[in-house]
């Protein structure tokens, strides 16, 4: 998993990767003054499953990002 955000964060924050509503154990951090992150952890789902991004309660930048998942 790689991540983005269009403006650099001042703590770390993680983003997780949901499967059908629960998180995964798939996560990408963004470090503090880095607009960039890549991800740990593995996740795993089947045909028909929603995927969705949760993202911190506090942290994030408040600009658009995008994620990208990939085997």
């Amino acid at each position: 998993m790689a991540c983005y955000t269009g403006a650099a964060p001042s703590v770390n924050v993680v983003f997780t990767l949901r499967v059908n509503g629960v998180g995964s154990g798939l996560t990408c951090t963004i470090a503090a003054g880095q607009k960039v992150g890549s991800g740990t952890g593995t996740a795993s789902w089947a045909a028909g499953s929603v995927l969705d991004v949760a993202t911190p309660a506090a942290g994030t930048p408040g600009k658009p990002g995008s994620f990208a998942i990939f085997n």
